[in-house]
């Protein structure tokens, strides 16, 4: 059997966002207008989405909202397997 990974892109949506951590899939999002700076949401604790993030000393397993607004994601992309 022969599997595909397929990389989705679209615009900021929670609702794609929490589906995929509900199914226990982290997201990659692009922050700024470009965008110019992508992180890794890998969680949701409450109502705060947790993060990794290579730019930000340390930057693991952090609140998004502690470095970012919910509004500075520009895009989500998702991996899916065929």
């Amino acid at each position: 059997k022969n599997t595909a990974l397929c990389a989705i892109e679209e615009a900021y949506n929670s609702g794609a966002i929490d589906a995929e951590l509900n199914s226990g899939r982290p997201v990659i999002v692009g922050i700024g207008s470009g965008p110019d700076h992508f992180l890794v949401i890998k969680s949701k604790d409450g109502g705060s989405y947790i993060m990794r993030d290579p730019f930000t000393e340390n930057g693991k397993d952090i609140p998004f909202t502690d470095k970012y607004s919910i509004s500075s994601i520009s895009t989500v992309d998702r991996v899916v397997v065929n």
